[in-house]
Order: C-alpha cells, then sequence, then structure tokens
C-alpha cells in the first residue's frame, strides 16, 4: 500500500473511532492507558473508551508462492501505523501486537485475534482495529458459492489456480475471522483486511 494510501486510511481510522486524543502527542511518553476523550462537538468531554487495542499484520513474503506474488511495502506500512497509533492516537504498545513476515503464520494470526475476544483482556468499554497487509483471495469452493481468505505468511496455496481445500486447509476463511470478531467484547471493532 502506498504512503498515501496508508495516510488515507488513517485518517479514515480515525474518523470511523471517533480518535480524539487530544494531547496525546504533548504528553512525555508511551501512556500506560489514554483514555479517548473529544475535545469539541457534541460528544466533548465524554469518555469514549476505556483501552485501545491493535492486531497490525504485514506480509511481504510468501516462502510458498511464486517470485512474482511478493510483496514490497507490507510489513513497513504495518510498523509506521504501530508507530502512529501509539504516538498520536493515545493506544499503549503493550496493546498493539505486530506480526511480521514469517511470524505471521495461521496459527499465530488465530491465536492473536482469540487473545482479542477474551473478555479478561479486550472489555467493553474498548476498542479494537485490526489492520491485514498481505494477500487474499476470493476462491470458488462450489457451484452455488466462494469464500474469502487471508494468506498468512505459511500458507501453502496457488493465486492462479486455487484450490479451494488447500485454502480452507492452511489459510484463515474470512467467515471465522468474521466469528473471531462477533466474539470480541469491545465497544468497537475496526478492521481493515486490505
Amino acid at each position: 500500500m502506498p504512503v498515501s494510501c496508508l495516510r488515507f486510511w488513517i485518517g479514515c481510522a480515525a474518523l470511523a473511532l471517533g480518535l480524539f486524543a487530544a494531547g496525546a502527542a504533548q504528553q512525555g511518553g508511551a501512556p500506560a492507558s489514554l483514555p479517548v476523550v473529544p475535545g469539541s462537538g457534541p460528544l466533548k468531554g465524554e469518555r469514549l473508551y476505556d483501552n485501545s487495542h491493535a492486531l497490525l499484520i504485514g506480509i511481504n513474503r510468501y516462502p510458498n508462492l511464486r517470485p512474482d506474488d511478493q510483496l514490497e511495502c507490507a510489513e513497513n506500512d504495518a510498523v509506521r501505523l504501530r508507530e502512529v497509533l501509539i504516538r498520536s492516537y493515545g493506544f499503549s504498545a503493550r496493546n498493539v501486537r505486530l506480526l511480521l513476515g514469517s511470524q505471521a503464520t495461521k496459527a499465530a494470526i488465530q491465536d492473536a485475534l482469540t487473545d482479542l475476544a477474551d473478555a479478561e483482556r479486550v472489555t467493553r468499554g474498548d476498542r479494537v482495529l485490526i489492520y491485514f497487509s498481505g494477500h487474499g483471495k476470493d476462491v470458488r469452493i462450489n457451484d452455488d458459492s466462494r469464500g474469502g481468505f487471508l494468506l498468512p505468511a505459511d500458507a501453502q496455496v496457488s493465486l492462479l489456480k486455487p484450490n479451494p481445500a488447500t485454502y480452507l486447509r492452511t489459510c484463515l476463511p474470512m467467515d471465522d475471522f468474521q466469528r473471531l470478531m462477533r466474539l470480541s467484547p469491545a465497544k468497537h471493532v475496526l478492521a481493515d483486511l486490505g
């Protein structure tokens, strides 16, 4: 994703979630928890979120895909988004999980998503942001249905000749992703899946 697209996305995420962390940039060091309180508008002075959580995934290299299918900027975009969330939007560094390259396996992504559905970790007053920069694929499952998939770093599939069985076995179906997010107790969940 080009830098200009990343900036646009961050702006949209800020608007959609009400990320009014006024004064976050002036605070020394990373705050343990910065409540989100709008400085103006109809919600001025109201605390919108108790805490903020983010899962940021960036995958440039897929060992099982063709050389032409490799990406260049996905990991850098995830790293830069982490910096922006912590510096300007009140996210605590300990609540921002970053999975890059070979770390972003199917098991690691599922584990991180499960953490965001854990009521002992994420509460009803929290917000959750999920960002995935890597390959995704829409695959015909049969004559009547299609399925969307996020490709983890360890995916063993072909983008040119998709076999539904290999996608089901080695990728993250969007249906599973959506189910895990519906289980999250967070007040708001925003996902950008590239």
